[in-house]
């Protein structure tokens, strides 16, 4: 696909998008494999010096402290060769951004350039994210391009630190759609003016960009070595090797899956502007080397900032697979050659210009990323390759932003990320990892809440583990997190939020895990009287989220709302989620259930009536356990049902439901059956101590093996409140 050169732009980035998923064309390349494989090993060494030195140079904790940034090598046609990265959605980007400068700027691409690009319609997910590309010649011959790539702490949109309501793209700060910001080695300053009037901290936005501007120096000058070593031709066959061999291994995995259809959904509940069920709904056809991922059935295109723009969500895509079935593979483009996507034009995975996307990050990029982490592990578990199969992680994760008059008297604005600390999904043989990761940002990490105190009017009460919060599975998902702060020293400090899954569960388990719980924000306002306000005492006390709920001035919010403005002794609160749990509870040993309750990562609750396990005085005991495991398993063959799943009474407004999941591939772990024709029962989420999902919003399918009344897999389903339309 190939736009003609008098289309509007944003066809222009549609068409760059597509081309991203086109193999390139082979060439016959001969390159030594001993020495290939210590220059493959010498790029990824240079990126992260290019890293290393855009963190030594940028004053932003978003950068230097949570690792929002990557870096990537590209040849000559912009194709991505190699991405070492904090955040890996942007391979596709970023590819089609270099592809995009190539295409504006043709023939005026000069030694010493180097191009800033955000514009989220051709680098993917939302504004924040801005790149700088270096193009790399010698004797005149451009050889490849250099990409870093930073989140931004304020882009300038209609609220200090980001934007939870846009209704259009032109409220979400400023787009730059490929400026040159360095001409032949001089700073472009008329760009540099134009981007800092066009933020509320200007003087960290310069140093951000300068920022990759060094480090994109850096790892030129080390090409530069390697060119003077080895020559120019071997710089061009190894990236032309490095792609191919990628998408020859990424093929010859895919074609060890069995060829067949997978299907699920995962509801959100937000549109940005007010409360609704949304869903990324997957038909994924396996077919010899290729994975079709087929999103046609998913949302459509929503008014609110929760739209997922084409390049970000081929590269949650390319997240997930990076992270399970190709984690041992170079990262490049020969990964995404592999898969084919349908995603229609005016979809919440490929909304029409200028749909908002500012939200797309911690909404529904996440929520596609968890849907295909699943899809692709039962694929995994079909072909035999077990140590692929993993659980969703967290696929709804806290935009947290905020901004206004700091302690110190200045106006600023900026992003936290605890929620990078989600919980990953469990596996066939080890539970997830607590408060640990966020899929689309692996590489990225929670900050010391010491950084955030000291430049910011916060004052944390509490970041810990949340209890019950991973899904409960024979391997129970990593735990999620909660935190608790006041702001202090101002008296105008706005914090807004932005996710989704606060009255549905978006992080499903596998075979038989459960979903994690769903998430949880809000303020405890604090008149200025103090006549109704809280104590020194009674801070000491604020321990859990729980606590601040039982407190008066309390507001429980939407899941995506703008910023409210707090002063002096306010406080915010957030719970984020963990990851899916593998597995049916009534298998875990009982032994990790006393563990878990004695660490505080269970209630006692839990305890007993997820996992069937009775304690007496701190230890198990067994033939009680037993006798209640079986009371459970008795109680699954009582309530279920068998046959045709119809409607019933708590699926009168079902949302387009999906078929049912008795489609060939559910197997019980237990007995090794193959199951056609599972028993079901549909039960109430409280049932399982999720108490903020909204029985008139989900209810939870569990279908068991009919041999062994195993729980075999658990399907969240959404229910509209009200008809639709």
């Amino acid at each position: 696909m190939s736009s003609s050169p008098e289309a509007p732009i944003e066809q222009i980035m549609q068409d760059i998008c597509w081309e991203v998923l086109t193999p390139i064309e082979r060439l016959d390349v001969e390159i030594d494999p001993v020495k290939y494989e210590i220059a493959v090993h010498r790029i990824a060494a240079i990126l992260r010096e290019g890293c290393y030195a855009l963190v030594r140079t940028s004053g932003s904790p978003i950068v230097t402290e949570v690792g929002e940034y990557m870096f990537a090598i590209f040849d000559a046609e912009g194709n991505a060769a190699y991405v070492t990265a904090g955040v890996l959605p942007h391979l596709v980007g970023t590819e089609g951004g270099v592809k995009f400068i190539r295409r504006m700027f043709a023939d005026d691409i000069l030694d010493g350039d180097q191009f800033i690009i955000n514009d989220p319609y051709i680098l993917g997910i939302h504004t924040p994210d801005v790149m700088v590309a270096k193009p790399v010649f010698h004797q005149g011959e451009l050889l490849c391009w250099i990409g870093s790539l930073t989140h931004s702490t304020d882009i300038g949109a209609k609220d200090p630190g980001g934007v939870a309501d846009s209704t259009d793209i032109f409220q979400e700060g400023i787009r730059l759609p490929g400026l040159k910001i360095v001409r032949q080695g001089r700073r472009a300053e008329e760009v540099f003016r134009l981007i800092k009037r066009g933020v509320r901290n200007p003087d960290i936005m310069e140093l951000d960009v300068s920022s990759k501007i060094a480090g994109n120096n850096v790892v030129h000058g080390r090409i530069d070595e390697m060119i003077a070593k080895e020559g120019s031709l071997f710089l061009r066959h190894l990236l032309q090797k490095m792609i191919q061999e990628t998408g020859d291994q990424a093929r010859a995995r895919i074609e060890s899956i069995p060829d067949g259809t997978w299907r699920n959904r995962v509801y959100g509940d937000h549109t940005g502007l007010g409360w609704r069920l949304i869903w990324s709904d997957i038909v994924a056809t396996k077919s010899g080397g290729i994975i079709h991922i087929d999103l046609s059935a998913s949302s459509p295109q929503q008014p609110g900032p929760v739209n997922t723009p084409l390049a970000g969500s081929i590269g949650a895509i390319f997240s997930v697979l990076v992270s399970t079935i190709f984690w041992d593979l170079n990262w490049n483009k020969g990964i995404v050659e592999c898969v084919r996507v349908t995603a229609p034009h005016g979809s919440m995975f490929n909304p029409i210009y200028p749909a908002p996307v500012y939200g797309s990050p911690p909404t529904t990029a996440s929520l596609l990323a968890g849907n295909v982490t699943r899809i692709i592990s039962e694929m995994s578990f079909a072909a035999g390759s077990e140590s692929s199969v993993c659980a969703p992680w967290m696929s709804s994760q806290y935009g947290l932003f905020m901004g206004g008059k700091t302690q110190y008297g200045k106006f600023d604005a900026t992003a936290t990320f605890d929620a990078n600390g989600g919980g990953t999904g469990a596996t066939l043989i080890a539970d997830g990892d607590d408060t640990s990761a966020f899929i689309l940002a692996p590489g990225a990490m929670m900050a010391d809440v010491e950084s955030y105190e000291a430049r910011f009017p916060l004052l944390y009460l509490f970041r810990r583990k949340r209890r019950n919060s991973g899904g409960y599975g024979e391997f129970q998902g990593g735990l999620g997190g909660e935190a608790g702060v006041m702001v202090h020293g101002t008296d105008r400090w706005g914090v807004g939020f932005r996710t989704i899954g606060h009255k549905v569960v978006s992080t499903v388990g596998i075979f038989g895990g459960y979903p994690a719980d769903s998430s949880l924000n809000g303020y405890v306002f604090r008149p200025r009287s103090r006549a109704s306000g809280l104590s020194v005492g009674d801070l000491n006390e604020l321990l859990w989220v729980d606590d601040l709920l039982n407190q008066p001035g309390i507001k429980v919010t939407e899941a995506i709302v703008r910023p409210s403005e707090l002063s002096e002794g306010d406080i915010y609160f957030h719970r984020w989620t963990g990851g899916g749990g593998c597995g049916d509870p009534l298998k875990r040993n009982p032994e990790r259930v006393r563990a878990d309750f004695e660490d505080d990562k269970l209630t006692a609750n839990a305890v007993t009536e997820i996992y069937g396990v009775v304690l007496a005085d701190g230890t198990v005991d067994h033939l009680a356990t037993t006798r209640a495991r079986d009371a459970i398993r008795n109680l699954r063959k009582k309530e279920s049902t068998t046959g045709p799943s119809g409607t019933g009474p708590d699926r009168g407004n079902d949302c387009e439901p999906p078929p049912d999941s008795a489609d060939g591939h559910l197997s019980c772990l237990t007995c090794s059956a193959s199951i056609e024709n599972p028993a079901r029962r549909d039960r109430a989420a409280k049932e399982l101590l999720h108490s903020w999902v909204d029985a008139e919003w989900m209810f939870y399918r569990e279908y068991y093996c009919p041999k062994c009344w195993s729980l075999v897999r658990v399907e969240p389903r959404g229910i509209w409140p009200n008809p639709p339309g």
